[in-house]
């Protein structure tokens, strides 16, 4: 199950990354092990393609639920990889889009305290507001997609930064 996916700007297209939840269960316990693949295309469909190709299973997006754009994509329309997500049925509506500072690939194998999962890690930032104050602005394809087609033409995305630690604290 693809979790995560993380777009940066390639040496000949785009460097798509993904981040796999692998199920690991035992007797005693119930947890998620992550595995991330990336794979280069001309087109985000043909990187896409590529992941599949490489863990020899059809990429499922369905459930992805987090979309983090490389800093390196900035300097272009980013309509032009949100339309890929709006006109494909394999992802959902509601998958959180942000970019982040550097690359996406390296926010994806980044390590959080709150998840073993970095995407996992970044959704529960996203979307569990305890306090109701609204801190952290956050849009979904859909939201971001309608706000570009508007009258007023302009959407947002937050953006990520990672914060080495000490590797004590890890």
């Amino acid at each position: 199950l693809i979790v995560s996916l993380g777009v940066d700007k390639g040496e000949n297209g785009y460097e798509v990354t993904a981040q796999i939840a692998v199920p690991e269960v035992s007797n005693s316990q119930a947890s998620n092990k992550e595995s991330v693949i990336s794979a280069s295309g001309a087109t985000l469909y043909e990187a896409v393609t590529k992941i599949g190709g490489l863990t020899g299973w059809y990429p499922k997006l369905s459930f992805c639920n987090l979309i983090v754009i490389g800093e390196n994509l900035l300097s272009e329309n980013v309509m032009g990889l949100v339309d890929f997500f709006v006109r494909s049925y394999k992802v959902e509506d509601s998958a959180i889009l942000c970019t982040t500072e550097g690359t996406a690939k390296d926010l994806l194998l980044s390590s959080s305290p709150l998840d073993n999962i970095s995407g996992l890690s970044l959704s529960k930032i996203f979307v569990r507001d305890y306090d109701g104050a609204s801190r952290i602005m956050t849009t979904s394809i859909k939201q971001f997609s309608i706000g570009y087609y508007s009258k007023s033409g302009i959407s947002y995305m937050p953006m990520v930064k990672t914060i080495p630690t000490d590797e004590s604290g890890k």
